[in-house]
């Protein structure tokens, strides 16, 4: 028996429709699996954090814990399997709360990198994510490089009594 293609089908027409007759029975076994995976991962919801703006100065960590903080934040990322290349600090003063800028290269896998940011802005309320930079420098690298940039508030140290700013 010898197979006759429609002139206006041809052969990777033939293809095209041969694979997705191939593919019908495929999505019906993958479709439940899923469709369970879209309703658990909308299940589960990211906490509620409330916004930094709205922090006060009371429960900032005291002015002298700065170092101990990013030494933590460090600290966090190694054990999470993120790899941190360079830091770079600088402050800004002015305003009621005074602001550390950090910003950290590193890299790790997406599962790495995305459990320490979760874990960091969970564990300390004077942390804000300021800016999230991927890069995969290999399409099939499981490695990313990220460029992360925080906010780390802190109270103003109070001033001496009859002294002006």
């Amino acid at each position: 028996m010898k197979l006759r293609l429609h002139p206006r089908v041809g052969l990777a027409g033939a293809v095209a429709i041969a694979a997705l007759l191939l593919a019908l029975p495929l999505a019906g076994v993958l479709a439940p699996r899923w469709q369970a995976e879209a309703e658990r991962l909308a299940s589960v919801r990211p906490p509620v954090l409330r916004p930094v703006a709205q922090a006060p100065a009371a429960v900032l960590p005291a002015l002298g814990d700065s170092h101990l903080r990013v030494a933590e934040l460090l600290e966090r990322a190694a054990d999470h399997g993120v790899v941190v290349l360079r830091t770079q600090q600088r402050t800004d003063t002015p305003g009621p709360v005074r602001r550390l800028q950090l910003s950290i290269n590193c890299s790790g896998s997406y599962a790495a990198l995305r459990a320490f940011v979760a874990a960091a802005l969970q564990a300390d309320d004077g942390l804000a994510l300021d800016r999230l930079r991927l890069r995969r420098n290999d399409v099939g690298s499981a490695t990313i490089e990220a460029e992360l940039q925080w906010s780390l508030l802190l109270p103003q140290p109070a001033m001496p009594r009859g002294s002006r700013p």
